[in-house]
């Protein structure tokens, strides 16, 4: 067993409280007899897991007291699969032994199966306590129903897989220095209920699923208390007021309750008020300091109840900083920290380790992925649909990395699974709302839990009043309810841009997702087992160059289409998923570290148009997201730094143009852009017979019980150039005199083909463009000027260009809507032709074919 006493205060040193001698150990066996299961990777923290001092740092940084005993270690496991048997059987030795806190499926717990039911037993000595004190057991997580036994006696019950959770045991103690035995039984239904489970799958990991996680994934401690003592704490950072506001909330406390609370600066006080348990109080922070990436200040908090004297005392930190969104000179609606408009680029940080799944290795390891993820150039992060432990937002906190923090998903299916999802949802937001990293809430992911739009608003409604210091994403990707700030796409490969708002963000929540297998470093070595969207790419040069492409595209949003966020898939390989920037263990950056990081920060400059085709002229430009000093050349040679600066050129014959970003006369870390632009006479026109109009193919899902699936069969038609109408989806057919929804029967889950001809009046180059939702695809003359086929929360933009001659040219367009509201309209511009919809007289279709 460990034990540990001073947990240093504050925020800049990091708790390592270091461990005592043991005081107890599990009975009858000793840590001798665990070893790690053989799993399928490592990680380079794994050898160092000691069993008997496991994750041993204060697992609650902003609430610290100096005595506490750590639990965490090897204990007794009984596997069961019946939910309704009775209480264990207390007294007697368990057959298994397991490491606590790693579940029992990874590596690392030394167990590695799957079990619906787990038992734990050990047996400790508790500290010694003075006269009048209680003594708390603290759970970090547990997934999902735990019941808690202590010397045969239930001391409590909690449901859920990722809050902090806590029982006084005082009463259950045996007296003096006689061992105590602690029993958990622990059921965790996964997907068989509805709960909120994250990206667990059920017996085995399946495609976008993992394997499950079940039983106890975060410390296990004891606390010894005062009889009155501090229970939590609320705090909410007030700029403009200049002050901290601080709630208190007692346990045990009489009404009144005396508070003293002090705020310090790098150990100087700054602020110093009195309240009552219960009451809102504000502390003064006279000209705060502001968190943020570059500066991430952290304020110390000591708060003690008082009696005429002190009663308890915890000591905690606090940021200061604002979010919000304020409009730009276009009157898009932006992000903003501290007020400031402010472009997120981050990874999705999906929080899982090949050792041990939910649970890191090692409080290092945790903090690693924090330091990684800012060294890459990322300035924020999504927590995607995982709960962390607390210690991993004390280290977003101290290390200056914002968070948009997703509720972990359940299916929301019955009214028992949506009243579980809603206390969860509270209690991530009471866990861990203290954070300053942490600046949005993510309620749901992707439609996954959402039975209605109404609920979706009512959930958002509640969030919002919870906590109206942040700002909410109702659901990230797919369909948007209204409520909440921020309208959020997914688009793979992507990224996709939104049709602007004035008074709600738009962001790319999910892109990217480019695969590269990293042989000795897979989950599963076998090609077939392993994926990323679009495949895998040949070559790191291969990845890393559409890796700047996808990026620098991003950044363009943002000026564009007043784009506030970009969300990159993902920061690290997972199980068979290989789109990570990293390998699942952590060894291996896939990329150049430098080139990746600064084209995050927008340094990589992009050439406009990214078409390379031109029939007479093609005027040249360049966007860089954060600027530096440009030089280019036009006839192929290497830019340096006598160079000419960069500006707007045109060119009438084949050309290439290279340019690089300098400062300080040296070369950034950022790639060179280059384009070969080259003089065409454009793609040839048809010469056939056409009448007005276009033919259309309309599709409409008829299964019994209609549904948005990612193997939606309309969408899987729509997607391909060369389908073929004749499948059970396909409801009619006719023609129109223009692309237009109107034959359609349903507002949800349908689709059209449209096919003729259109036709330009003069040689040149043709911009075709789409506002849509939810996904369109466009093929001029066989080839793809996009292909966006996902669901749209809103309406979203498309375009591509292409070289043509005068006259007649086939197109395929594929439209389909899911959910929502639907939108589609195509656009054209080129030679003679202003930006408009295309009209009547530019489309047609083949003489005689209906």
């Amino acid at each position: 067993m460990n034990t540990a006493v001073v947990a240093k205060s504050a925020c800049s040193i990091g708790f390592a409280a270091a461990p005592t001698a043991a005081a107890a150990t599990v009975s009858p066996r000793t840590e001798a007899t665990w070893r790690p299961a053989r799993g399928t990777l490592t990680t380079p923290w794994t050898a160092r897991v000691d069993p008997l001092n496991v994750l041993p740092e204060y697992p609650r940084p902003q609430m610290v007291r100096e005595r506490w005993q750590n639990l965490n270690g090897v204990w007794e496991l009984a596997l069961l699969d019946d939910e309704d048997a009775d209480a264990p059987v207390f007294g007697q030795a368990l057959p298994e032994r397991v490491l606590v806190p790693f579940p029992i499926e990874s590596p690392l717990s030394g167990v590695m199966r799957r079990s619906s039911r787990a038992v734990y037993r050990r047996t400790f000595r508790a500290l010694e306590m003075a006269a009048g004190e209680r003594l708390l057991l603290h759970f970090g997580a547990v997934d999902w129903r735990t019941r808690v036994y202590l010397n045969g006696r239930a001391v409590g019950e909690h449901t859920g897989g990722y809050d902090g959770f806590s029982f006084d045991i005082t009463d259950a103690l045996n007296p003096g220095s006689i061992e105590n035995e602690l029993v958990v039984d622990v059921w965790d239904p996964t997907d068989a209920f509805g709960q909120p489970r994250g990206k667990q799958a059920t017996v085995a990991e399946k495609g976008l699923f993992y394997t499950p996680v079940t039983g106890i994934w975060q410390t296990v401690w004891l606390e010894p208390v005062p009889a009155a003592s501090i229970d939590r704490l609320w705090m909410t950072p007030d700029v403009p007021g200049s002050a901290l506001r601080l709630t208190v909330h007692g346990r045990g406390t009489e009404e009144g309750q005396r508070v003293t609370a002090v705020a310090m600066a790098e150990g100087r006080e700054v602020g110093r008020t009195e309240g009552t348990v219960g009451a809102e109080m504000r502390i003064p922070v006279p000209s705060p300091r502001l968190w943020g990436p570059d500066d991430p200040f952290l304020y110390d908090l000591r708060v003690t109840l008082d009696d005429g004297r002190e009663t308890d005392r915890v000591d905690s930190y606090f940021g200061m900083r604002t979010v919000s969104l304020v409009k730009d000179e276009r009157e898009h609606a932006r992000i903003a920290l501290n007020g400031e408009p402010w472009f997120h680029v981050g990874p999705l940080d999906q929080g899982w380790w090949p050792d041990g799944l939910y649970t890191a290795p090692t409080d290092e390891a945790l903090r690693s992925d924090v330091e990684r993820t800012k060294a890459a150039g990322f300035n924020f992060t999504r927590k995607h649909i995982k709960v962390e432990p607390a210690r991993w937002y004390f280290h977003a906190d101290r290390l200056g990395l914002p968070v948009w923090q997703d509720m972990p998903c359940g299916w929301n299916d019955t009214p028992e699974a949506r009243a579980h999802f809603e206390r969860e949802l509270r209690a991530m937001i009471e866990g861990r709302g203290n954070h300053p990293s942490i600046i949005v809430w993510v309620p749901f992911n992707e439609k996954w839990g959402q039975p209605t739009v109404e609920w979706t608003r009512e959930i958002v409604d509640a969030i919002k009043a919870a906590d109206p210091t942040r700002l909410v994403d109702d659901a990230s990707g797919w369909e948007h309810t209204g409520a909440g700030d921020i309208v959020d796409v997914h688009r793979y490969q992507g990224p996709q841009a939104l049709v602007p708002h004035a008074d709600k963000a738009t962001v790319v929540g999910e892109f990217g997702g480019l695969g590269f297998p990293v042989s000795g470093h897979l989950w599963r070595e076998s090609d077939r087992d392993n994926w990323g969207y679009g495949g895998a790419y040949a070559s790191p040069e291969a990845l890393h160059d559409r890796y700047d492409l996808l990026m620098q595209r991003m950044w363009r949003l943002r000026d564009t289409h007043g784009m506030s966020a970009a969300v990159y898939t993902q920061l690290t390989d997972v199980e068979t998923e290989i789109n990570g920037l990293f390998t699942y263990d952590r060894a291996v950056f896939k990329l150049d570290p430098d080139r990746v990081a600064a084209v995050n920060r927008g340094l990589a400059p992009l050439i406009l148009p990214e078409h390379g085709e031109f029939t007479h002229s093609a005027d040249v430009t360049v966007h860089q997201g954060t600027p530096t000093e440009l030089r280019f050349t036009a006839d192929g040679s290497e830019p340096t730094a006598e160079s000419p600066l960069f500006a707007p050129l045109t060119i009438r014959e084949d050309t290439t143009v290279r340019i690089r970003g300098f400062q300080d006369g040296q070369p950034t870390a950022a790639p060179e852009a280059r384009m070969d632009y080259r003089r065409v006479p454009g793609r040839a026109a048809d010469y056939v017979d056409v009448v007005p109009g276009v033919d259309y193919a309309y599709f409409a899902d008829t299964s019994p019980e209609p549904r948005y699936r990612l193997d939606w069969p309309v969408r899987d038609r729509l997607s391909r150039i060369d389908a073929e109408p004749g499948d059970p989806e396909l409801a009619r057919t006719g023609t129109l005199p223009d692309v237009s929804l109107d034959p359609r029967d349903r507002d949800e889950l349908f689709g059209f083909r449209f096919a003729g001809y259109v036709r330009v009046p003069a040689d040149g180059v043709y911009t075709f463009s789409a506002v849509s939702k939810d996904g369109v695809a466009l093929w001029i003359g066989g080839r793809a000027l996009f292909w966006s086929m996902g669901q749209s929360p809103a309406a979203t933009e498309d375009e591509g260009t292409i070289a043509l001659r005068a006259g007649l040219h086939p197109f395929v367009l594929g439209y389909h809507q899911a959910y929502g509201v639907m939108a589609l309209e195509i656009r054209v511009e080129g030679p003679g032709v202003p930006r408009q919809r295309i009209p009547e007289t530019m489309l047609f279709r083949p003489a005689g074919a209906r």
